[in-house]
């Protein structure tokens, strides 16, 4: 039996999980931390993407994380800095919402 989602208008984003072809939804510390680094609604350069840049380091629960993100873009990682551990990420704009650079909506997941 299938159970049906909802999505409310928003960034939708999925970090990568342990089992292969899972994706958990980003906890709010790790969406907050991301739209912060993606800069949404900014000109990131001039021409030519930025072939990698890397998030400023951050804390939560003992741990240091940065996001890594190629091309201004994406692919994108959070990197825990602690243990080495890397995790893809992926986002998706459901509403046309990064077109702002402040209150940017994360999207809920409703189950029906």
């Amino acid at each position: 039996m299938s159970q049906s989602v909802t999505f409310s208008s928003g960034i939708l984003i999925l970090i990568e999980s342990d089992t292969e072809n899972k994706w958990w939804r980003a906890k709010p510390w790790q969406s907050k931390e991301f739209i912060k680094a993606m800069e949404f609604g900014i000109m990131k350069s001039m021409c030519y993407p930025n072939p990698i840049t890397y998030s400023k380091t951050f804390s939560y629960n003992t741990f240091d994380y940065r996001f890594i993100i190629k091309n201004d873009w994406g692919p994108c990682t959070i990197h825990n800095m602690t243990s080495g551990k890397e995790r893809r990420i992926l986002y998706f704009d459901i509403g046309n919402t990064i077109n702002t650079t402040t209150n940017v909506p994360i999207s809920k997941i409703t189950f029906v």
